[in-house]
């Protein structure tokens, strides 16, 4: 169904030479995550 996936890609093959973790997802996605997890932790206190 998805021939054409980021997963096939000749970057994503590439990715786990780099020896650190990595991530394929955008850089907005990112910073919404970061931003969720920064206002759970300010409930949380």
């Amino acid at each position: 169904m998805f021939r054409q996936s980021i997963r096939n890609s000749k970057l994503a093959i590439q990715v786990d030479k780099l020896g650190v973790p990595a991530t394929g997802r955008n850089w907005k996605t990112i910073s919404r995550l970061v931003a969720m997890s920064d206002e759970m932790a300010k409930v949380s206190d």
